[in-house]
């Protein structure tokens, strides 16, 4: 693939625990892909790795054909993947607006920023309707909305979405979903890790399911059929 993220035979270890082994998997450009997995399955730990966070023991990882393996976090942002990660960790006393612009720190043209900034409150409204309050204020799911906008300020190529709709409302889920597919439709590639299955296998392109830190499937989401989800997932 000469495009778009390959990890190839990935391993990574936290001391002497290991948390990933041999793991491998694709986001071709314009396509979404699912990560899904129970907890400790390593997920997380892979997209630390993918961010320069947790380097690989073993294993390459190459985005748009450059080698990111050994890269620190900022030179994986500045070639075009951006995080937004579990927990949303928003700026809580700065306001919607001013989390916005510190999500563009990459950027100098003006003009851009505007209007990717316009971009952002197109796919959440509730952001413009509350671009003067203070982050911290906000609710959730609002909380939510914002670390993604943040994350899409950059104009990543490859916006990575760690547990984007965790323990929120199902309206709020909603709108994040909407907004998932309404990026999916302009051609945004996304690799997602996130538990609602309903919603994510729809729109996911292909899926991959770790457990216990080594890739056990990889596939279509058709494919996933009830009995590996509940073998895989527990659900």
């Amino acid at each position: 693939m000469t495009g778009g993220l390959t990890i190839d035979r990935i391993d990574v270890s936290y001391g002497p625990r290991s948390a990933l082994r041999g793991v491998s998997l694709e986001v071709a450009e314009r396509e979404i892909v699912a990560l899904i997995g129970s907890n400790g399955a390593g997920k997380t730990t892979t997209l630390r790795a993918i961010m320069g966070l947790t380097p690989p023991d073993r294993g390459t990882i190459r985005f748009e054909g450059t080698d990111i393996t050994r890269l620190a976090p900022p030179a994986v942002v500045k070639l075009g993947i951006t995080l937004s990660p579990e927990g949303r960790r928003v700026f809580p006393q700065m306001s919607v607006e001013e989390n916005l612009q510190l999500g563009a720190y990459l950027k100098t043209d003006t003009v851009e920023i505007a209007h990717t900034m316009k971009r952002v409150y197109a796919y959440f409204p509730r952001l413009l309707e509350r671009r003067g309050q203070m982050a911290g204020s906000l609710s959730g799911g609002e909380q939510q909305m914002l670390a993604i906008g943040r994350a899409l300020m950059t104009n990543p190529s490859l916006l990575v979405l760690d547990e984007a709709t965790e323990g929120l409302a199902p309206v709020i889920r909603q709108d994040i979903w909407s907004a998932i597919r309404t990026l999916k439709a302009a051609g945004q590639s996304i690799l997602v890790v996130d538990k609602t299955l309903s919603e994510l296998l729809p729109v996911a392109d292909r899926c991959f399911v770790l457990e216990k830190g080594v890739t056990v499937f990889e596939g279509a989401p058709a494919m996933l059929t009830t009995e590996l989800q509940d073998r895989y997932l527990g659900v």
